[in-house]
């Protein structure tokens, strides 16, 4: 199965690229929290 974009190019391995950018801090890691979720969802209720 072929998948393309609106576009006409390519989807299949490529997927969506993030157009926010977030990254891990160690922090958020020895807190356990999740700072890629936290964002997204902050994004989403925008």
């Amino acid at each position: 199965m072929k998948v393309l974009k609106h576009d006409g190019s390519r989807h299949h391995g490529v997927g969506i690229q993030p157009t926010i950018p977030v990254s891990r801090t160690i922090v958020g890691a020895r807190g356990g929290r999740d700072e890629r979720l936290e964002r997204a969802i902050e994004a989403v209720r925008r």
